[in-house]
């Protein structure tokens, strides 16, 4: 069985959708889905369902929603039902994979991790992995209930992570491609800064500094306008850094990282010489344990690449 919330909410059977019913019945299950494996009092899903101002028959409106559940969803592959009923409400089971937001926070998680040990390309694989989960915005057939306040606080995961996925793009060169993007991006959330500063270092690592300043300045009438604020700290530094044509915003090159048993080397300095290999490690990096750059005892000359022919590496070419 599938679950599904990043999206409009859903049950899958297979290919079959599992007929959940009205919107009630959805939100009282979205509620639970959220809570996977855990009670959800009564109180919290009438809440859900009626906010503030619940009819009287509310608590048999929730009971007969639950059995009407109970039935659409049945047991397959659980020991037991997979709506419980446990004071003070109840509790749907769900098992490891069967919730389109958990596999969204595993994939989303371990791309965090590759990112951490500088590990960019697999990280921004994993943030595009976590994203295409998505559907559309969370809970959206929902939208004429009290759970559009639970889903805000969903979609705001979903764009911060298009925003973690974006810069690992700009660290690995996809500048160019990323522009009409962040664009489209802007436009469906304008006041959102961090993806300003990613469109003005895209613009800039393309060439185009005088359109990285038009987008600045365009942030900041729309700051101005509808909030009456300045654009932020971070912003404005970056206006300053494109000003100036600071150095530091020039692509770097991402961290290689070794594999496990794999020993990642620095490929050979010098033109035309065939790759850095084992045996050239003691003469390039020193003695084991010493790492520091040295050239060879009795050469006079600093420039390596003679040092290789006063050794007879001359043959490497």
């Amino acid at each position: 069985m599938e679950f599904r919330v990043l999206g409009p909410v859903e049950a899958r059977d297979g290919d079959a959708r599992v007929p959940l019913g009205g919107p009630k019945r959805r939100a009282v299950l979205a509620v639970m889905l959220l809570n996977a494996n855990r009670v959800v009092p009564v109180d919290r899903l009438i809440g859900a369902v009626w906010g503030e101002a619940p009819p009287a028959t509310a608590t048999a409106q929730v009971q007969a929603a639950v059995s009407a559940l109970r039935r659409a969803l049945g047991n397959e592959g659980l020991d037991g039902e997979r709506i419980i009923t446990r004071s003070p409400g109840y509790l749907v089971r769900l098992l490891p994979g069967e919730l389109d937001l958990a596999l969204f926070e595993r994939d989303a998680d371990a791309a965090r991790r590759a990112l951490a040990v500088g590990d960019v390309a697999q990280a921004a694989a994993g943030l595009r992995a976590a994203l295409d989960w998505w559907r559309g915005s969370a809970l959206s057939d929902l939208t004429d209930t009290p759970m559009q306040t639970l889903a805000v606080g969903l979609d705001e995961r979903r764009m911060a992570t298009f925003e973690e996925r974006i810069e690992a793009d700009l660290a690995l060169g996809r500048h160019a491609g990323m522009i009409p993007e962040l664009t489209a991006l802007i436009a469906e959330h304008p006041l959102r800064e961090r993806l300003r500063g990613h469109l003005m270092v895209a613009l800039y690592r393309a060439g185009r500094q005088a359109d990285a300043l038009i987008a600045y300045r365009d942030a900041r009438q729309v700051l101005v306008r509808d909030l009456g604020l300045e654009p932020g700290p971070e912003l404005q530094r970056l206006e300053q850094a494109l000003l100036r044509a600071d150095p530091a915003l020039d692509l770097r090159p991402p961290v290689t990282v070794a594999r496990a048993g794999t020993v990642v080397r620095p490929p050979c300095p010098y033109r035309g010489l065939l790759p850095f290999g084992g045996a050239d490690e003691g003469v390039f990096f020193g003695p084991a344990g010493r790492r520091s750059p040295s050239w060879w005892p009795g050469c006079a000359d600093r420039d390596r690449s003679r040092c290789l022919d006063h050794r007879g590496a001359g043959s490497r070419r």
